[in-house]
């Protein structure tokens, strides 16, 4: 499933920005942004906690936001 808020070309530049992160946060972001889990879910099925799954997505997005100015 691609993130319906992004077409499909800058989804791909998304997940290869995943990639190049910490293991825990490719995790977190591959399960919201590739596969649409909320924060609360990630946080229930990793061993993450919700503090640190929030953060992480919000650090990501901020940075996307900087970069496709939406």
């Amino acid at each position: 499933a691609t993130c319906s808020h992004y077409p499909a070309r800058v989804m791909a530049e998304i997940l290869s920005m995943i990639e190049e992160r910490s293991e825990d946060h490719q995790e977190i972001l591959t399960l919201y942004f590739h596969q649409e889990y909320t924060a609360t879910d990630i946080s229930q099925i990793t061993e993450h906690s919700y503090a640190k799954v929030h953060q992480t997505i919000q650090r990501f997005r901020n940075e996307l936001k900087a970069i496709y100015k939406e």
